[in-house]
């Protein structure tokens, strides 16, 4: 599984958010928010999200749509994977 992000200036964020490839620790903390990374199993999260994501291969994520409602943020995306091939 892959994530590349690119977010200069989005949402006030005071940093470019940098492409990250397979860095499941990475993911866990700089794309997830508290409560996903909670829900991604805590302290395993890089573990756990690195075990559910083998075998996805080319994965995508096209964002729909950002809504605002004073100090949060509602994002809708579609995410997409080819199929896996049987192993």
């Amino acid at each position: 599984m892959a994530f590349a992000g690119s977010c200069a200036g989005c949402l006030g964020a005071d940093e470019e958010v940098q492409p990250v490839a397979g860095d499941f620790a990475a993911i866990c903390r700089d794309v997830f928010t508290a409560d996903a990374r909670v829900r991604a199993g805590g302290r395993d999260c890089a573990r756990l999200t690195r075990s559910a994501a083998s075998g996805v291969e080319q994965p995508s994520i096209e964002l729909r749509a950002i809504e605002l409602d004073g100090r949060t943020a509602r994002v809708n995306v579609r995410t997409r994977a080819p199929a896996a091939r049987p192993r």
